[in-house]
């Protein structure tokens, strides 16, 4: 009764392409996946509920934002899932913007969000971040995705994946001196991006 959502299932899915042809699912064989099968994330969620009914209870996971073999195998196991009956309320889209050609689609993020609110299932924007020195880039990933956040009914929240370089999952923290990240809303001296103040004004043009 304390925690309005909880990330029960997060990135079940492999890196290992081959999992996703033959009719593969995509799931990676760790060790529940390996004792259980697939219905490890069934039986999750339903302890989950048990455990905290009054919460919503998302599976995580990244890559899905756009189309591709990560998204459909995602959007299989949700089918799968409600056809179970297994409570699961909606999906968290990490978004995370790693590099070049990493980017962000507008149109299938929406159309990917869409498809999950005809399902009956919420979606978030759950771990944002954006990785360059292109004040300009990070404007258009941040604000894209916020938008299409603003835009989508069945979307509930947006949280960045950290507050500063100064600490943030990009820092390289394993040398000395550290090589400080790039990706989130303050520097490492936590002085605001131009991001930030691009995100204000778009909530300000919702609110």
């Amino acid at each position: 009764g304390r925690v309005a959502e909880w990330d029960v299932v997060n990135e079940p899915f492999s890196k290992k392409h081959a999992l996703y042809k033959n009719g593969g699912t995509g799931l990676e064989p760790n060790i529940w996946f390996e004792a259980m099968g697939e219905e490890y994330i069934d039986l999750a969620f339903k302890t989950a509920r048990q455990a905290d009914p009054s919460a919503k209870l998302y599976l995580n996971d990244y890559g899905v934002e756009n189309d591709g073999q990560h998204w459909d195998a995602l959007l299989g196991l949700v089918k799968r899932l409600i056809k179970r009956g297994v409570p699961i309320d909606g999906v968290g889209f990490q978004a995370h913007v790693y590099g070049d050609g990493d980017y962000i689609n507008a149109d299938q993020l929406k159309k990917h969000m869409q498809a999950l609110n005809k399902l009956g299932l919420l979606t978030r924007i759950s771990e944002i971040d954006v990785t360059g020195d292109d004040p300009k880039e990070q404007i258009n990933q941040y604000v894209t995705a916020l938008d299409i956040c603003l835009r989508v009914p069945n979307c509930t929240s947006y949280t960045t994946w950290g507050i500063t370089d100064k600490y943030g999952s990009t820092t390289r923290s394993d040398r000395y001196p550290l090589v400080y990240g790039t990706s989130l809303l303050w520097d490492k001296d936590m002085k605001a991006k131009p991001a930030y103040n691009a995100l204000q004004n778009r909530l300000k043009q919702a609110y």
